[in-house]
């Protein structure tokens, strides 16, 4: 398997009962040897995230990995 790190951004409100804003960013870091992070700015894209990308965070050898991931998850 390969392992790549994995982040979101998005617009955050703090006001209650809110739902959260689309996703703004993806982040996919590679590790040894490359040490190369892409930032995709995906939240005006239209017809959805590109196929590439698409299939890179659906492939299941593609492992994605970091820190306090739980909303990046359930995103």
């Amino acid at each position: 398997a390969v392992v790549v790190g994995f982040d979101l951004e998005w617009t955050v409100s703090f006001q209650a009962q809110q739902r959260p804003g689309k996703t703004a960013v993806v982040q996919l870091a590679l590790g040894l040897p490359a040490r190369v992070v892409f930032v995709f700015h995906v939240a005006h894209l239209q017809g959805g995230l590109p196929g590439v990308l698409r299939a890179v965070l659906c492939h299941p050898r593609i492992k994605k990995v970091g820190c306090g991931v739980q909303n990046d998850v359930w995103k």
